[in-house]
């Protein structure tokens, strides 16, 4: 599996001295059934148990937990902003 991360996340891991983020999957129920969303944040499980493990360039480090699909096999990684508060999205996750 191929992650991409934009540069303002990146500038945003230096600011804030960490080189790890984790993406968990969180599930929810709908009228018609459940869905799974992908959900990022800086830092690293408790154990890397249930989690993959990669290693990107400038030493960075993310933490996939195991059942997440890429699309293409290619996850982007991007820190988006509203008002004050900053939120890392993630796209090309497979929803089914």
């Amino acid at each position: 599996m191929e992650i991409l991360l934009n540069d303002k996340l990146k500038d945003y891991l230096k600011d804030k001295k960490s080189k790890q983020i984790i993406i968990n999957s969180i599930s929810t129920k709908v009228c018609c059934g459940g869905v799974s969303l992908p959900v990022a944040k800086i830092g690293q499980p408790d154990s890397n148990r249930g989690y993959y493990h990669f290693h990107l360039a400038d030493n960075v480090e993310v933490y996939v937990q195991k059942g997440i699909e890429a699309k293409n096999n290619k996850l982007f990684l991007n820190l988006k902003n509203f008002l004050i508060f900053k939120d890392i999205e993630v796209e090309g996750v497979k929803l089914l």
